[in-house]
């Protein structure tokens, strides 16, 4: 599913209900709406009915005093209830009333206006006995008739409340359901994207955190959107083609350091004859410009060295051939090399009494030990204390090399052990290529160990090889108390 067709059909779904409930919405207020207007049309119904009985209770009343009294006075106060009861009749038809209601209108004001007739004929006929009175009959038919309409109103009324009361138990059921509806979309909508974009992401961005030059490519996603997938695949082939860039690189690198030993161990042998063969020896002008052309000699043999190792490192293949060697020695060896280089450094060299042994390639490790305590030396050119400790703890030990030199910038920490790494600080006034520490690291890596390093611009470098014990070789036995 591709990530376009995945929010599209998000969105539709989500639009969908949310129309369905706005439709609903509108029909569900539009019938309320003509609900409420029948129920006060039925209420209002209601009232003038029961203000028409009223007064023609009322009228029943004057003219019955009238008929008692037959004064002048009492015949305006019945013309009065009269005009009370037109104007009742005239508002109950005013309100135009639709069907079997509108029936009942027409009967009770054809009741009343016979029973109006009857007064306004006994008013005119001569007097007799009140009782019993001929228009009684019609005033209760009208009256009947009244009371029809106001049951009829009523009766609707109520007929119409319990409709309101059925829609709002449907709007409310209908509002329910489309909360769920929202909310299960939603929740789908979530998951779906967790499914396909979220997790693998988070995969996506591991195998990219975990890749490393050297280790093989790296596998694309095979879940999530189609994009994701497309995205893993062109890293994979990025990644597949950085490999085989590199391996080609690493190939250059090696045919470049071979092809260097030759010629300048051709150079130092011819040197060294040169030197040997110069009238005076190594004090006359000529022999000490030989003997810089050996030394820069050596230096260049040390660089192809070190690419040669870089190339082996790098590739894989870096051939160790492990024994049982003592720590202590080794770093006493190195230390003996190093400490007549420089007379402006005050060696502190801090070695434990009792062997320390380990299983490695006593070259290799030499090798590390050689580039940390060159690099104290070459970084700290204004001299100072360099120290050097051994000391096992656990199942690991550890060479310290501390010095009081540049130092190095904490952004570069996480990087200097990079080949060709160097710091911005030094780069222009100390010689090397960067090279040293990346062959150290992936020397101790490869022995089962590690280098950590600690610095400050302006103090000083703090380097600890840590490599794992081993034991000491056959048929020597630690004696009580003696670390193995």
């Amino acid at each position: 599913m591709r990530l376009r067709h995945l929010f599209t059909a998000s969105a539709a779904g989500l639009f969908g209900v949310a129309l369905v409930t706005g439709v609903a919405l509108v029909v569900l207020t539009s019938w309320m709406h003509r609900a409420a207007v029948d129920q006060v049309e039925a209420l209002e119904g209601v009232r003038a009915a029961m203000e028409l009985r009223t007064d023609l209770l009322v009228y029943q009343r004057e003219y019955r005093l009238w008929a008692l009294q037959r004064s002048a006075a009492q015949k305006r106060a019945v013309e009065r209830a009269q005009e009370s009861v037109e104007r009742a009749l005239s508002a109950l038809r005013a309100q135009n009333p639709q069907g079997p209601e509108r029936a009942s209108v027409e009967r009770l004001a054809s009741g009343v206006e016979t029973y109006l007739q009857a007064v306004r004929t006994e008013m005119v006929a001569p007097p007799r006995p009140p009782e019993p009175l001929p228009e009684q009959r019609e005033l209760e038919a009208a009256l009947d008739s009244a009371r029809s309409l106001v049951d009829g109103n009523l009766r609707e009324a109520q007929r119409t409340l319990e409709r309101v009361r059925r829609w709002d138990r449907l709007a409310n059921a209908l509002g329910l359901t489309v909360a769920v509806l929202l909310l299960g979309g939603v929740v789908s909508v979530l998951l779906l994207i967790r499914a396909y974009v979220t997790r693998p992401l988070l995969r996506m961005q591991e195998t990219i955190t975990r890749y490393q030059p050297g280790h093989g490519g790296v596998v694309a996603p095979e879940s999530g959107a189609d994009e994701l997938r497309e995205i893993g695949r062109a890293f994979a082939s990025l990644s597949e083609r950085l490999e085989n860039q590199r391996e080609r690189q690493l190939e250059f690198i090696a045919a470049v350091g071979h092809e260097l030993r030759n010629p300048l161990n051709a150079m130092r042998a011819s040197a060294a004859l040169v030197l040997r063969d110069a009238q005076g020896g190594a004090g006359t002008a000529l022999g000490e410009r030989v003997a810089r052309i050996e030394r820069q000699v050596l230096r260049l043999d040390r660089l192809a060295e070190e690419l040669l190792d870089t190339a082996r490192v790098e590739a894989g293949r870096l051939d160790l051939h492990p024994a049982s060697n003592d720590l202590t020695q080794l770093v006493r060896d190195a230390v003996s090399l190093y400490q007549p280089v420089s007379a402006l450094h005050q060696w502190e060299v801090e070695l434990p009494a009792q062997p320390i042994w380990l299983t490695c390639d006593a070259h290799r490790v030499a090798q590390v030990l050689n580039n940390l305590l060159n690099n104290a030396l070459k970084y700290s050119p204004d001299g100072g204390r360099l120290r050097v400790a051994v000391e096992g703890a656990g199942d690991e030990a550890w060479v310290l090399v501390e010095d009081e030199g540049v130092g190095i910038a904490r952004d570069e920490l996480p990087h200097i052990f990079e080949p060709f790494r160097r710091a911005r600080a030094t780069r222009s006034t100390i010689p090397g290529v960067g090279l040293g520490l990346s062959v150290s690291q992936r020397i101790a890596n490869a022995h089962g160990g590690r280098i950590e390093v600690e610095s400050t611009p302006g103090v000083g470098s703090r380097f600890r090889l840590i490599l794992p014990k081993g034991s000491p070789p056959p048929g020597l036995q630690a004696s009580p108390g003696t670390p193995a």
